[in-house]
């Protein structure tokens, strides 16, 4: 398989466990550690503990009138044959008032290709998640 289909494969089951909020297949997309930075700061993350903030995001979401997760956009530059940059937008839907709201998340990752299968190795939320939402109205 082409390495770029091969990152449009792997983030097409990133957005599923995503959209399903599958703590347990979204961990194994990751490296067992890996570094996590949002503009509060880096820090080493354990997948384990990746499994645990996912399902309390579901439950935020699903607070807040969740409807939907899509992965908007995958932009791979490829940095040598072993490591990718891999920069998306991810759109999440809530419920709001008569209709829906869209917010755009933009994230980037690298994932390393070393393996049998691909695996991200580091995470870059560009902004507070909670920040954006409360930008776009759907935290008052």
């Amino acid at each position: 398989m082409e390495p770029t289909a091969v990152i449009e494969d792997f983030f097409r089951q990133f957005e599923y466990a995503s959209r399903t909020a599958d703590g347990e297949r979204a961990a194994s997309l990751f490296s067992d550690s890996f570094l996590m930075a949002d503009p509060e700061g880096v820090k080493v993350v354990q997948a384990s503990q990746l499994k645990a903030a996912i399902e309390q995001r579901r439950k935020m979401f699903q607070n807040l009138g969740h409807l939907s997760t899509a992965l908007d956009t995958i932009q791979t530059t490829f940095l040598d044959e072993n490591y990718a940059l891999v920069k998306t937008r991810w759109i999440f839907q809530f419920a709001a008032g008569n209709g829906v709201k869209e917010v755009g998340v933009p994230a980037s990752y690298i994932v390393a290709l070393t393996g049998a299968v691909p695996e991200i190795v580091f995470y870059l939320n560009h902004e507070s998640l909670l920040a954006v939402l409360k930008r776009n109205g759907v935290i008052h």
